[in-house]
């Protein structure tokens, strides 16, 4: 949501964004396979998109998990890790 602010765009816009996440261009069939785990996604999205959710990530616009170290990194500031991920804003 904070990226989608940011740069204005909406959401799908920005999930969609090149580059941005693995799953949006891989021929898989992208229909969940966790009915549960779907459920809670979507009540967490919707808790978000109605602005009823704190951003644990404290105003993070990019984020990559621990195992990489992408060359933009470097360009914003830190501002959380959250389990394996590490999240950024502008400075």
């Amino acid at each position: 949501m904070n990226r989608a602010e940011w740069i204005p765009a909406n959401v799908c816009q920005v999930v969609y964004e090149r580059g941005q996440f693995s799953w949006t261009h891989s021929k898989r069939d992208p229909t969940p396979q966790e009915p549960r785990a779907w459920k809670k996604a979507q009540a967490i999205a919707r808790s978000v998109l109605d602005d009823r959710h704190h951003d644990i990530t404290r105003g993070a616009t990019h984020f990559h998990a621990r195992r990489v170290q992408p060359a933009w990194s470097q360009e914003l500031e830190k501002t959380v890790r959250i389990g394996d991920h590490i999240f950024y804003t502008q400075r």
